[in-house]
């Protein structure tokens, strides 16, 4: 409760968009992502080297990959097809969030990003 809150408070004071999503966190996680789920989930998976490889195979929507710099920054967008392989990030960043294009569309590259986990407070 008090990290949406405050999460909320920085919407407010940073003109930052908030994106409540998913960590994922596990192994097994990072590896299924958004395969074999029948509609969009927001995942966000942490980028270790700056660098992350993705595929789309076994998603059957696209969906956009939005890649965050340390600060929260959105430094780099891509729409992802179903059944693509080798999707790199070009530019360094901490954070990678799988969301679906209708929320997706209306984050914009330079944008701040406060990112809420919907099941902290479960």
């Amino acid at each position: 409760m008090k990290r949406a809150l405050l999460a909320l408070l920085l919407v407010f004071l940073v003109s930052a968009v908030e994106i409540e999503g998913e960590w994922m966190k596990g192994s097994f996680q990072r590896m299924h992502g958004l395969m074999f789920r029948m509609a969009p989930e927001t995942l966000f998976f942490e980028i270790y080297n700056g660098e992350m490889n993705i595929h789309s195979i076994f998603v059957f929507f696209p969906f956009y990959a939005i890649y965050l710099d340390g600060d929260g920054n959105v430094v780099e967008k891509k729409r992802v097809e179903p059944f693509r392989l080798g999707v790199v990030n070009k530019r360094p960043a901490k954070v990678l969030i799988e969301i679906g294009l209708e929320e997706g569309e209306k984050i914009k590259v330079g944008e701040k990003v406060v990112l809420v986990d919907r099941l902290e407070d479960t």
